[in-house]
């Protein structure tokens, strides 16, 4: 039960069995992520869009937290196909050189799954000529492959290996965690409601992606605050026009990415940010609130941001729905 709870706590709400590997789980200890006080900090950026590049972008959080990381960092990487992969590796490679607070847990597929990077195929990039930079980042522990990855195509959090929470669990004592996932399904598997903020890339061109980010076409990287989700409510979902052909009848999530982060950047967002300075402990309080009015967190937002007195009104409640890590689904 133990185990199981501190697996529910990193995998989120959706987490129904584990994989019964060997080993137990070392205690959390991580640092909780809080508002960013300098300027629009990563919790508080709302997203644009440089012309020609991505459909949503969250790049300057991404190198305020990870890559210019001022506090020991631990990014959790899921990484996707085997030639993204290897420029992946690289990416760290210089990261890590460049950054002494920051160590990466770099986690590919355990075992054969069409054209991802599996963790049997570590071993023969490492000897080639071209990561030989890699060999003083491996030996100080700065960058680690799992071997304790996703046995599927993606991330199932139905199926998680409970050594791969206790790899998480001991490498991220004492320092901040971040995840980090690439692809589109371990997107939409992983979903969000996580401990932690979580960044994600992935083209955004197909059916899925689109009806549950709100992009069509271009290439997204996106950061989901810790104790949202990425979207909501395809049990009543949004009829609405496709961004990009004619096709009116899509069926998009009552609440996209895009919506999401529209929201986060209204100004009532910013403001209780400001005053509770914790993310998780505000964003699980407006999951919850939203959930017992039959809301999304988006129209919660929206909803609260049209009044003045919303803040004492939010304030008012905080008390009535208690902070939870894991949180329910929506």
């Amino acid at each position: 039960m133990e185990n199981r709870r501190r697996q529910r706590r990193w995998f989120g709400h959706r987490l129904g069995r584990v994989a019964a590997r060997d080993g137990p789980v070392g205690p959390l200890g991580v640092v909780p992520g809080r508002v960013h006080r300098s300027g629009r900090g990563p919790g508080r950026r709302r997203v644009g869009r440089p012309e020609g590049q991505f459909g949503l972008e969250s790049l300057d959080s991404y190198h305020a937290e990870v890559v210019d990381a001022d506090v020991p960092t631990l990014l959790v990487f899921f990484c996707d196909d085997y030639l993204e992969s290897l420029i992946d590796i690289k990416r760290f490679e210089i990261m890590l050189l460049r950054n002494p607070n920051l160590k990466v847990l770099f986690i590919p597929r355990a075992g054969r799954y069409g054209n991802d990077l599996a963790y049997a195929d570590v071993n023969t990039i490492c000897r080639e000529s071209a990561f030989e930079g890699l060999h003083k980042l491996l030996q100080g522990e700065r960058l680690l492959f799992s071997a304790h990855g996703p046995r599927a195509g993606c991330i199932d959090p139905r199926d998680v290996s409970r050594m791969l929470i206790h790899e998480i669990d001991s490498l991220g004592r004492d320092r901040r965690v971040i995840f980090e996932t690439k692809g589109c399904r371990n997107f939409e598997m992983l979903r969000g409601r996580l401990p932690v903020a979580w960044y994600a890339s992935f083209n955004c061109n197909r059916a899925l992606s689109i009806r549950t980010v709100g992009v069509d076409g271009p290439p997204v990287f996106l950061r989901i605050p810790p104790g949202l989700n990425a979207y909501e409510g395809f049990t009543r979902p949004r009829i609405g026009p496709s961004p990009s052909y004619p096709n009116t009848g899509v069926r998009f999530a009552r609440m996209t990415t895009f919506d999401l982060l529209a929201a986060l950047n209204r100004p009532f967002y910013h403001d209780m940010l400001e005053q509770i300075g914790d993310e998780i402990e505000l964003n699980t309080t407006l999951t919850n609130a939203s959930q017992a009015q039959g809301l999304t967190v988006a129209e919660m937002i929206d909803r609260l941001g049209n009044r003045k007195d919303a803040q004492t009104i939010f304030l008012s409640v905080t008390d009535k729905w208690p902070v939870e890590k894991c949180g329910t689904a929506i």
